[in-house]
């Protein structure tokens, strides 16, 4: 059984990590930035040293408009430190790291060629020499700051927010993200993957999370400028995606997970809780 050590377990996607270990009963530790600082070669050496057998799910990150020089320590420097103290490092990156140009989405050994500091911070801490591997997906969860959180539960009471209907996205809930994380790190396998879900519009996504979380909001179909988020795979596609981490889920029935986790963990709502 492989043996994970999650790096920034207390994020929305490390604490997804967390609790799907646990569901699944893997052999599954976390570690935050007061216990491993990956932007620092000593921190990095010396829990190296206590848990080195383990592969890593690099799920640390700064976010879009964070600090510029801590986004390319941590996003671009951090991953290639991981990868030379321990045996392998399983990097999270992102649908940002391609410009959202190309119409009919965007595959593994596409150029990447985002236009901002975050996608191209991303962009340069991507592993994929052997025996690393990079999985770049998109998901939206309770996190505080989050797009679920900005857009839709932080918004005054009957508000009405623009959905636009040309910018077209395949992200995943968070929970079932993390799950294909897991099972997907477990393969053998090394370079890049994605892992994606059905596409929709932004407005489509924000009318069934506006129902779900706050019917008294607005949603307004408009335009944008035309972006296509969308991330296809050479490596999981048809009934594998879908038996191995509900690539065939809807966004309707992720999102009755969603309302059920929600209802029943309100904690889950802030990072780390």
């Amino acid at each position: 059984m492989v043996k994970f050590l999650i790096a920034g377990h207390k994020g929305m996607l490390g604490s997804a990590l967390m609790r799907q270990g646990k569901i699944k009963n893997l052999d599954i530790v976390g570690l935050g930035h007061e216990d491993m600082d990956i932007t620092d070669e000593d921190s990095v050496r010396t829990m190296a040293g206590a848990f080195g057998e383990r592969t890593v799910i690099n799920a640390a990150g700064i976010v879009r408009g964070g600090d510029e020089s801590k986004m390319r320590e941590t996003n671009t420097e951090a991953p290639g430190r991981l990868a030379k103290y321990f045996p392998r490092v399983v990097q999270i990156s992102t649908d940002c790291v391609f410009d959202g140009k190309k119409i009919g989405g965007y595959r593994e050994l596409d150029l990447r060629n985002a236009e901002d500091v975050y996608g191209r911070s991303k962009a340069g801490g991507e592993l994929n020499q052997h025996p690393h591997l990079t999985i770049r997906g998109s998901f939206i969860g309770f996190g505080a700051g989050g797009f679920l959180d900005r857009m839709i539960l932080s918004q005054e009471p009957n508000a009405t927010i623009n959905g636009y209907t040309d910018w077209i996205w395949n992200g995943l809930y968070v929970e079932v993200f993390a799950k294909g994380v897991l099972e997907v790190a477990q393969l053998p396998m090394t370079g890049i993957a994605h892992i994606s879900g059905g596409d929709l519009s932004k407005a489509s996504l924000l009318r069934m999370l506006a129902a779900a979380f706050r019917p008294d909001l607005t949603v307004v179909a408009t335009t944008g400028g035309r972006k296509d988020m969308v991330l296809r795979s050479d490596f999981f596609t048809g009934q594998r995606l879908s038996g191995m981490i509900g690539g065939g889920m809807s966004w309707n029935a992720m999102i009755r997970s969603m309302q059920d986790d929600y209802s029943n963990h309100p904690s889950r709502a802030v990072p780390g809780k």
